[in-house]
């Protein structure tokens, strides 16, 4: 571990455009991102060469007409294709898959969800795309749906809907595939519209379509008004897919809504156990060590809570609490510290967060993974322009950091920064 701060190798800026997310090559060669460009609010995927920066191509859909940002995107285990989510004026939900070194157009399939689609997810194998959203079946609804499409075609295989619950939203859902590729993961929320009501369901499909099982869990405060209700969010799988990892959110007796860490077996969808941290805030996110032993929770900070946002180390087995911090206040009188991306280097030992940028705060904090402190803080940030940063992601190797985010004023920019660690 390192207490010296990264290095800045390269920066970017494609002009006009606010970004959404960002995914890099498995070889670490290429980084892609998406974003949404114009007042036509048209998709923009951009992809730059990881090492020099050097902007290798752009493409804009719809090309022709006024569409919406999609904020999805993922790279073919080969590298080879690079798949992103867009909306099209009565097209509805799209899947557009491009060439990683060209950006040539190889297909676009239209979802018959025909809402905004919600995650995204390749096949070990590279055979198979993977998406979630949620729609209706003969005008009832809506039910969380998954799609299945060959990845090389775009031909859809299969879609199916969970029709056992209604109405389940997939608007804060996930989607994630596990490493024999034999099982598809999609969670959500189900129940009223009140939130209170709403409970985490999270489903899983073989790769045929067929359901393996489906469990829901339904938050339970004591002494309040409010039940309390339950929130799917990213999901992550241990090294050897055995367990499951969904950063969450709950809402409290008092109705506030805070991040919360679920564990579930793999296999059956038995809950383990879970943590409703209220000292965090209401969205997180979360990463497990390669060894699977430790899982590290980030969530942002609420404006009634001092401090900036919040870490969480769980024995990954057992939920127990191995460490908890607080990172560094916000600036008093600006908005809340929000996390945008984490990442656990190779070795196990430093964890990466980004948060936005204002004055006086930083966008990237590398914490020791063992002994819960800081080790250094950068960011990125020009003479009157602020940085938010809203995705992050680490090289295999861990040499290379990539956070991509938009400069303010709101509209000039969708920026990419590169750091050497």
């Amino acid at each position: 571990m390192s207490a010296t701060p990264a290095r800045q190798v390269w920066a970017r800026t494609l002009p006009g455009g606010t970004a959404v997310s960002e995914a890099l090559s498995p070889d670490g060669k290429r980084l892609f991102v998406l974003g949404y460009v114009g007042s036509a609010v048209k998709s923009e995927t951009v992809a730059y060469n990881a090492v020099t920066g050097a902007q290798l191509w752009a493409k804009t859909y719809p090309p022709e007409n006024a569409g919406g940002p999609g904020r999805e995107i993922a790279v073919s285990p080969h590298g080879e294709q690079v798949y992103v989510t867009a909306k099209s004026t009565g097209q509805g939900a799209v899947t557009i898959a491009y060439a990683a070194g060209t950006g040539r157009q190889l297909w676009v399939s239209r979802s018959k969800t025909g809402r905004l689609i919600t995650g995204l997810a390749v096949s070990p194998d590279g055979s198979t795309v993977y998406a979630t959203g949620s729609g209706r079946v003969s005008g009832n609804g809506p039910y969380i749906a998954v799609i299945a499409y060959d990845a090389a075609t775009g031909r859809q295989r299969w879609l199916r809907y969970y029709t056992k619950v209604k109405p389940a939203y997939a608007e804060n859902g996930a989607i994630a595939v596990s490493p024999d590729g034999s099982t598809v993961y999609v969670d959500g929320d189900a129940g009223a519209l009140l939130p209170s009501s709403f409970s985490l369901i999270l489903l899983a499909y073989q790769a045929t379509g067929t359901l393996k099982w489906a469990t829901r869990y339904s938050n339970r405060y004591t002494g309040g008004a409010y039940a309390g209700g339950a929130f799917g969010g990213r999901i992550v799988l241990g090294p050897a897919g055995k367990d499951l990892y969904v950063a969450g959110a709950v809402s409290s007796k008092y109705g506030h809504h805070v991040a919360a860490t679920f564990a579930f077996r793999a296999a059956t969808g038995r809950r383990l156990w879970v943590d409703p941290d209220t000292a965090r805030g209401g969205d997180g996110d979360d990463a497990i060590t390669p060894d699977g032993h430790t899982v590290i929770a980030v969530a942002d900070r609420t404006s009634d809570r001092p401090g900036g946002y919040r870490i969480m180390s769980y024995n990954a087995s057992t939920g127990a609490t191995q460490w908890a911090r607080r990172a560094p206040a916000a600036v008093p009188g600006q908005p809340p510290n929000s996390t945008a991306g984490l990442a656990i280097d190779p070795r196990g030992d430093t964890l990466y967060v980004a948060s936005p940028e204002y004055e006086g705060g930083y966008d990237i904090a590398a914490w020791s993974v063992a002994r819960s402190t800081v080790l250094w803080t950068t960011s990125y940030a020009t003479a009157n322009v602020y940085y938010s940063p809203v995705a992050l992601a680490l090289s295999d190797d861990g040499a290379r950091l990539f956070v991509t985010g938009s400069v303010s004023p709101n509209g000039s920019g969708m920026t990419t920064v590169a750091y050497q660690t």
